[in-house]
């Protein structure tokens, strides 16, 4: 017997169903039908899907998988944007406004350093939570170390800001972008950061 979904607003529903639909699509390599009356039908080759198949009026046009794999990708990216554009104390969000996919580094050590610097979380400006310690404060300005006020706010780094970057006022999407800035890693060892990461 074929598997049919119908589709509603109910978002919770939809939600199941897609993935239902996703994995039966995955698992299976027949074809999808969609129905004049909202409805998908896997066929198979068993009497059931025929009867159903005949039981629609000819308007019925077989659909490719791949429409609806992306289709579903399609839903579920939007939704997962939505959800991402909602969210307002991320720090990751402040750098990557879109979801979407950014390149890794080759080096997995760099890769990792660059992650770090983009949600924010470094040994040095986190591990204080977990020994429960103070939070570290800047020797300069008596604020706490984050990795905002290391690369931005710390006017102790303006020099190796304007030498590395040939500028003291960026911003964090400036330097932690899709393509990070070229002389990120130099400024990190230059003020003796890169190591702390």
């Amino acid at each position: 017997m074929g598997v049919r979904f119908e589709l509603d607003n109910n978002e919770k529903e939809f939600k199941k169903k897609s993935f239902a639909l996703f994995h039966a699509l995955v698992q299976s390599k027949n074809q999808l039908i969609y129905g004049k009356s909202g409805f998908f039908y896997l066929s198979g080759n068993e009497l059931a899907d025929n009867l159903a198949r005949s039981a629609t009026n000819s308007f019925n046009s077989p659909v490719p998988v791949n429409d609806v794999k992306k289709y579903v990708k399609s839903i579920l990216h939007s939704k997962w944007q939505a959800q991402w554009d909602l969210k307002n104390t991320n720090k990751l969000q402040s750098i990557k406004r879109l979801i979407d996919c950014w390149p890794s580094l080759p080096i997995r050590k760099l890769d990792t350093v660059l992650t770090r610097l983009r949600i924010g979380h470094t040994r040095f400006t986190h591990r204080h939570l977990l020994l429960g310690e103070p939070a570290p404060l800047c020797t300069a300005c008596q604020c706490q170390m984050t990795v905002l006020h290391i690369l931005i706010e710390c006017p102790r780094f303006d020099l190796q800001r304007i030498r590395c970057f040939h500028s003291s006022c960026m911003t964090l999407g400036d330097i932690l972008h899709k393509d990070h800035h070229p002389q990120l890693f130099t400024f990190l060892r230059t003020i003796g950061f890169y190591s702390l990461i």
